[in-house]
């Protein structure tokens, strides 16, 4: 038995999130099911300034800010996020980081 699956992979760079040429912001592959691939977010506005030096809780709250916009564009919402990987600088006092993501 032959499966044929066919799917299509768009490429999307939200006018919300900074740009950068090293990298797409957001990645939609579709076929049997839909996923959404998000690149790195930080605290970065669309301007691309840092958000919130010396804040964490600024900063976590402007990466859900860029991650909201990122979720948006590929047709999606935080509630859909199944895994997450949170990188912090070693150090840095995590609970207002925290307060933002509950």
């Amino acid at each position: 038995m032959t499966i044929s699956i066919h799917g299509h992979v768009q490429y999307i760079n939200p006018d919300d999130l900074p740009k950068n040429p090293a990298f797409t912001n957001v990645i939609v592959v579709t076929g049997p099911v839909k996923t959404i691939y998000i690149g790195g977010q930080d605290a970065v506005d669309v301007s691309g300034t840092i958000i919130g030096k010396g804040n964490i809780k600024q900063q976590a709250e402007q990466v859900l800010i860029n991650l909201q916009a990122a979720l948006k564009a590929g047709g999606a919402e935080l509630e859909h996020i199944i895994r997450w990987n949170v990188h912090i600088v070693q150090g840095q006092h995590l609970e207002p980081a925290f307060e933002v993501f509950q």
